[in-house]
């Protein structure tokens, strides 16, 4: 009577091949991922801007207090974190919110930790050469996921720098 049973061999081929469908499906999956989590920040940030300049046209100022929106925007935790007096910080969830009295909302993810991309919308009201636009900021030494989805969305890149020692890019959507 003969054996069925697998060879050790064809256990290995089995477990070979997992293994690259494996080293193939991660890259894409941390892709979608990172996208779907720009794509939320971006649909917030529109989501914000949108109720900045409706405040703007009712007391022809900005406001740094998110209560003073009319939206809502979940649970908004205020942080310690501070840029600058006129930068007021919400946490929500992975997402780090912000409001400034010039009139820039943005946000950037994670909440704690390595930063890995921000997303700010400037005013149509400043100075800046961007203004009325949002941009999309990509942090790391070398382009990165964050780099391409920018990219994805209709970015066009402006510039690079650093901003608080990490180095960054920048694109226009």
């Amino acid at each position: 009577m003969k054996d069925k049973a697998f060879t050790l061999i064809e256990m290995l081929v089995v477990v070979l091949i997992i293994g690259i469908l494996a080293a193939i499906a991660l890259p894409q999956y941390r892709k979608v991922i990172a996208k779907s989590r720009m794509t939320e920040a971006l649909t917030n940030v529109r989501t914000l801007a949108a109720a900045l300049e409706r405040y703007y046209l009712i007391n022809t100022s900005y406001t740094t207090n998110f209560e003073n929106l009319d939206i809502t925007m979940g649970e908004m935790i205020p942080t310690t974190n501070s840029y600058e007096n006129s930068v007021i910080f919400h946490r929500s969830g992975n997402y780090l919110y912000w409001l400034s009295s010039y009139g820039s909302a943005g946000i950037s993810y994670p909440a704690q930790g390595k930063l890995e991309f921000f997303i700010e919308y400037i005013n149509p009201h400043s100075t800046n050469n961007h203004r009325n636009h949002l941009i999309c900021s990509a942090y790391g030494t070398t382009e990165t996921i964050y780099d391409e989805i920018c990219k994805s969305l209709g970015g066009v890149y402006i510039g690079a720098g650093n901003a608080n020692g990490l180095p960054k890019r920048w694109y226009k959507i």
